[in-house]
């Protein structure tokens, strides 16, 4: 069981938030058509653990804090979060900052402060544009990206 000591705040900037499990490779034997052969297989070890995600539906309260749009779970099991990390440390989530924790809240809500312009990438669009110099340019330049695909352009400009 985890102690005060034990136990970490984790930030996740992922809207939907995340299931965290962790494995470790065991030996088995697969079937092929002239016997077997052995493999490895990962095996899931201990429980899975949520991680609250920052998107909260319309007219509903959220049992969390978030705090420069990365939602809080207090309590994880340090040494399960340690090992989730060392696992997945090529995660882009984890490599572009969206995923941190710490065993001392306040330096949780201290980085998820100072990282608030990080940007998930899933954030909601911003449609807004204006037209300069007689081109559209977007606020939100994944619009533009997406405009570009779709064929909508200079013939579009309202």
């Amino acid at each position: 069981m985890a102690t005060k000591n034990n136990v970490v705040t984790v930030a996740c900037k992922l809207p939907n938030g995340l299931l965290l499990r962790n494995f470790k490779m065991v030996d088995d034997n697969e079937v092929t058509p002239t016997g077997y052969r052995a493999i490895k297989r990962a095996e899931q070890v201990g429980e899975t653990v949520q991680i609250h995600g920052a998107a909260v539906p319309k007219g509903e309260t959220r049992e969390y804090m978030i705090i420069g749009g990365y939602a809080l779970t207090p309590n994880v099991d340090k040494d399960f979060f340690d090992e989730w990390m060392r696992q997945n440390k090529d995660h882009p989530a984890i490599k572009g900052g969206l995923i941190f924790a710490n065993t001392r809240e306040s330096m949780v809500t201290g980085q998820a402060k100072e990282q608030k312009a990080v940007l998930s990438g899933l954030e909601p669009l911003n449609p807004e544009r204006s037209v300069q110099n007689g081109k559209t340019v977007y606020a939100d330049g994944r619009v533009a990206a997406i405009a570009g695909k779709v064929g909508i352009g200079k013939a579009d400009v309202r």
